[in-house]
């Protein structure tokens, strides 16, 4: 608009205005460069917008996964807890009947062993559930393997006090 109104100014001063024509003409050719640069910018504007939403997807994606992986951390650790109690439960259960076999006569003696090794089991537990507890991953892989000890460890349990009950029915009688 400036450039057109600098021609027709020009056009009117006739012979003195030809110095203002050129100025007309550079106002217009700076015009036309303004315009170009800023159709750039505004492509450049629309490029940026369209990756900054691209990444505040995947930021949305990110925080979507890293929210369900605490809720799992959450929950393994919880489940850990309670097997880290029902172990200490079963070790309790095994130093008292620790007094009771080392009372018992020469084929006591391989009860005995097997409440070492129980004992042995549960420490190799915990020692496992401190280490679950530094990383998600390992949590969930150790997971399996307490469990699968625990079950273990009950049966055990549950024939070492079938063989306790033997022993005293035996010392009874």
């Amino acid at each position: 608009m400036l450039s057109l109104n600098a021609a027709i100014e020009s056009a009117r001063a006739g012979e003195y205005g030809r110095g203002f024509s050129v100025v007309a003409e550079e106002v217009r050719k700076l015009a036309a460069r303004s315009s170009e640069s800023s159709k750039v910018i505004e492509k450049m504007i629309h490029e940026i917008i369209k990756e900054i939403n691209g990444s505040l997807a995947m930021f949305q994606s990110v925080n979507q996964e890293v929210s369900t992986g605490l809720d799992i951390s959450t929950q393994t650790e919880e489940s850990f807890k309670e097997i880290q109690t029902v172990t200490n439960e079963i070790a309790e259960d095994i130093n008292q009947m620790n007094v009771m076999v080392s009372d018992l006569s020469e084929g006591s003696k391989q009860v005995s062993t097997s409440v070492r090794s129980i004992a042995q089991i549960s420490k190799e537990s915990a020692a496992s559930i401190q280490d679950i507890a530094a990383s998600a991953e390992e949590q969930l892989a150790s997971m399996e393997e307490i469990s699968a000890s625990s079950t273990t460890l009950a049966t055990m349990a549950e024939e070492l006090r079938e063989l306790t009950k033997k022993f005293n029915t035996n010392k009874k009688t």
